[in-house]
């Protein structure tokens, strides 16, 4: 396989040529580490400075990392760490409100990424491992290593790519050090009456060393956060003859207007504490610790189209864009929940010189994620609306009514009344100890060898519990009040507006939708229908209302062991040097759940598999100007938690139903990365290499007809296999340069193009699918302007469309494949530096999304068939930062 990978590699002079023309790179702000020469690192204290430091750090290195640093504390280039990560050659990022949150390596999803934090596992605070890195405060972050091509003395379990969180420690620098912030974050989007505008975030960070043998530092950041999204969705779409002519059309049945208002608070601490007694030793103790708790209030309009038939339609490229009901189901919604997440990890560093010859480091330690995530849905609804016409609107292909939504004002009009209450709490953890020993030696061309021992547990937790209620008529839900008084006002009070305007937030303000309607008010039907000591089994997780479903637990047991040889040497009179090692990997699990979703149905699973990792990095310096890499290694990533999970769920009426497979192999990978890097001065870089993915065992959803009962019920079941492979191979171009005619202006930028074949194909067209979450083209342009305590920055990011998922749900086949449409943004920043009685101040003040660009969510066919269109408006951030 690496020989035709080297075939298809010939092309790389034809890329190169591009070079100049794209300007762009992958080298962030940053200087090098004196500890770790391999590794990239860009320093913020000042773009140009950064830059040229960064050419001499990037020619230097022996394998292919891209790091962002943060010399100046609290200077990390943009709020988000996921933010700044977008700026990385071969990142793409996914946005929660427009939020940077998961990131994704060569388009490759987060899921198949390793993050750590100070070396130790980025706990995921949910049902995946993906790291979402909202959880960490960017502000008092150190260092931040991507690294696309590993080592064998590396931790397995990224097939994308490894990023390793650095955080600040004492001896960064001597003596006391302060910082403090101090900022307002705010926009349109969060417009509510529910919340102010603007919301402030506040951090500090202190730190001191004592006689160059002890230093302790100590961070703390808080912030409150508030943000609205506007989404208008159809999600169930069919395709069968609407009309009755013998064709064919797809066909939306579940138009629905959506608002989200949350209100986030997150706060962190974060410590170190060094201790070099000599020389020779270095203790190095890192703890963390985030809090994230989201309280989440989602209000629902929709219609349900699929009891009436359908008259005057309208169709357009075999989809129904226009259509009248001679009576729709309606039902309101509201919804609200907490989504309380916490992170810890704690860490030992060890570095011992033993010897001239010997030098050996350990790593123990731990991390934990808690996921808890208490829910409530009332949905008040009716089966009779009376006609109703439904249109698609304007260059967006909104879905837009006739219908007057202060029907929903009286909820005599809604008879049915359906709520649940339920709640999952998940925990995952993943304890790991380490010893890693370097000999060196001076045997030719070789100069160390690197042997290594890793052990680590992980484990994945969960319970839930819910508690339904539902009323098929007025007279039901009387009888269950059983007081007349307090149902009849219940009526009169239970439909309220939502809290502010709908709608508003698109730019493009499309017509035809409401600017406001009624739900339920979650607070009233709580005190009506559900009791104290219901509320509180709810919040205990009483084993009286388990859902086995969400009961269930994977322990997974995995030992490492690797050699790793590091060599110097001439080939035809150029400098070449690197690495190459074996990791041997042992992987066994254990998963329990409820096949079923019945208390009497447990089951258990066993597995084990071992895996052979090798790694080879070449660096080969053709010229002082001009250096070639060359990168070779396997590589695994363990399934998706939910993936695993022996359990069962279904939906009778819509006869849907989806299970787990703990018999699931891990995704296996082959990659070879070739790089030529050229560089003409210390002001200016150019890179462009071509990457090659072979992944062998592709984890898929299938759908399969099935009975599952043996009632003569047939389900769409859907199931994880592993599927046949998938190739990736991409192109990556960057450069950067200070302009010497205009002091002060330079310009970063990247160019990514990969391309993806999996066996997963279209249900529409037959065709073979991308991998999933990755886009064909992304890239970053930024240009900055530095001088005389003024700082500025405006960077523009873009990334094309990509599969969100290769299956769809509906009642009949959904219209899927469905794509996360392009998406474009620019970002902006300035500040101004100066001192106050020679204490540093700098005032700043940011944009993010100034182009004001919202998700569209489409099946495959076009515009047309729109499943959501998402919009959270622009965010601004203004502040003060003082430190001594």
């Amino acid at each position: 396989m690496i020989f035709k990978c080297i075939k298809d590699l010939k092309v790389l002079n034809i890329f190169l040529l591009l070079a100049p023309v794209f300007l762009f790179s992958s080298l962030a702000f940053g200087q090098a580490d004196d500890e770790d020469e391999n590794i990239e690192e860009v320093v913020v204290t000042g773009y140009k400075a950064s830059l040229k430091t960064a050419t001499d750090v990037k020619k230097n290195s022996d394998r292919i990392v891209d790091s962002i640093v943060a010399l100046d504390v609290g200077k990390l280039p943009d709020s988000n760490v996921a933010e700044a990560l977008q700026r990385v050659t071969g990142i793409q990022i996914d946005r929660d409100r427009g939020e940077g949150s998961r990131v994704a390596i060569r388009g490759l999803s987060a899921d198949l990424n390793r993050a750590e934090i100070n070396g130790m596992a980025f706990a995921g605070t949910g049902t995946s491992r993906e790291a979402d890195f909202r959880n960490i405060p960017s502000d008092f972050i150190s260092r931040i290593d991507v690294i696309k091509s590993p080592t064998a003395s590396m931790t397995d379990g990224a097939v994308g790519g490894w990023i390793n969180i650095v955080t600040r420690r004492p001896f960064d620098e001597e003596g006391m050090q302060f910082l403090g912030s101090l900022k307002m974050r705010g926009g349109p989007g969060i417009d509510t009456t529910v919340s102010d505008e603007y919301s402030p975030e506040t951090s500090f960070f202190v730190s001191n060393t004592f006689n160059e043998q002890f230093g302790a530092s100590f961070t703390y950041h808080a912030v409150q956060h508030d943000s609205r999204a506007d989404i208008l969705e159809d999600l169930f779409w069919s395709y069968y003859d609407v009309d009755g002519d013998g064709n064919s059309e797809y066909f939306p049945h579940l138009p629905r207007y959506f608002q989200s208002i949350v209100t986030e608070e997150r706060s962190a601490y974060i410590g170190a504490a060094q201790f070099r007694p000599n020389d020779d030793l270095e203790l190095i103790l890192d703890l963390t610790h985030s809090e994230r708790d989201n309280q989440v209030h989602n209000f629902v309009n929709n219609f349900i189209n699929w009891v009436a038939p359908a008259t005057n339609i309208v169709e357009r490229d075999d989809t129904i864009v226009g259509y009248d009901v001679s009576n729709a189901w309606f039902q309101t919604l509201s919804s609200e929940f907490d989504e309380l997440r916490e992170t810890d990890t704690v860490s030992l560093t060890t570095k011992w010189n033993y010897s001239d010859d010997v030098n050996v480091s350990g790593l123990f330690g731990s991390s934990a994620g808690t996921y808890d995530n208490p829910l409530f849905n009332a949905v008040p609804m009716t089966p009779t609306t009376g006609p109703v016409s439904f249109s698609q609107h304007g260059s967006d292909n909104i879905w837009q009514s006739d219908f007057d939504y202060s029907f929903g004002s009286n909820a005599a009009n809604l008879p049915w009344f359906l709520m649940t209450h339920s709640q999952q709490l998940i925990e995952q953890d993943e304890s790991l100890a380490q010893i890693d020993i370097e000999y060196l030696v001076d045997m030719g061309a070789i100069n160390s060898f690197e042997f290594g021992v890793q052990s680590r547990g992980t484990s994945f937790d969960s319970v839930g519990v819910e508690l339904p209620r539902n009323f098929f008529g007025l007279d039901a839900a009387r009888a269950h009040v059983g007081n007349d008084a307090v149902y009849d006002a219940f009526l009169a009070n239970v439909m309220v507006l939502i809290p502010g305007s709908f709608g508003d937030i698109y730019s493009s303000n499309p017509p035809g939708i409401p600017s406001t309607f009624y739900v339920p008010d979650t607070d009233l039907v709580n005190s009506v229908f559900y009791t104290a000591a219901e509320l509180e089994a709810l919040r205990n997780y009483d084993e009286s209302i388990l859902t086995y479903g969400k009961v269930w637990n994977i322990e997974e047991s995995i030992t490492a062991a690797y050699i790793q040889t590091n060599f110097e040497s001439v080939w035809e009179g150029m400098p070449l040097s690197g690495n190459f090692g074996i990791r041997w990997v042992t992987t066994e699990t254990d998963t329990n759940g409820y096949g079923n979703a019945d208390k009497n149905d447990p089951v258990s699973f066993d597995g084990k598999y071992s895996d052979v990792l090798p790694a080879l990095n070449l660096r080969l310096d053709i010229s002082d100007t001009l250096t070639a890499r060359l990168a070779w290694s396997s590589v695994i990533s363990r399934p998706t938690i939910t993936d695993l999970v022996p359990r069962l769920t279904y939906n009778s009426v819509q006869l849907e139903a989806s299970g787990g497979n703990p018999e699931l192999d891990p995704f296996r990978a082959d990659q070879v990365d070739v790089i030529l890097e050229y560089y003409p001065s210390d002001d200016t870089a150019f890179a462009a290499g071509l990457f090659f993915k072979e992944v062998e065992s592709f984890v898929e959803n299938q759908i399969v007809a099935r009975d599952l009962f043996g009632d003569g019920q047939i389900y769409r079941f859907s199931t994880p296999v592993n599927g046949k492979g998938a190739e990736i191979k991409g192109l990556e171009v960057s450069a950067s340069h200070n302009f010497a005619a205009f002091d002060g202006l330079g310009v970063l930028a990247n160019y990514t193009y990969v391309d993806s074949t999996s066996m997963s194909t279209s249900q529409i067209t037959g065709e073979n699918l991308p991998f999933p979450g990755l886009s064909e083209v992304s890239y970053n342009l930024a240009v900055f302007y530095e001088k005389d305590g003024i700082s500025s920055r405006v960077a523009y990011n873009y990334r094309d469309e990509h599969l969100l998922t290769s299956t769809g749900s509906g009642v009949f086949p959904a219209v899927s494949p469905v794509f996360i449409d392009e998406y474009a943004s620019l970002d902006a920043s300035t500040s101004y530096s100066f001192n106050v009685q020679d204490i540093p101040v700098s005032v700043f003040v940011s944009g993010i999304n100034l182009t004001d660009s919202y998700s569209r969510h489409i099946g495959q066919g076009g515009f047309n068939r729109n499943v959501a269109s998402i919009a959270w408006g622009p965010m601004y951030e203004f502040g003060v930062r003082v430190s001594f």
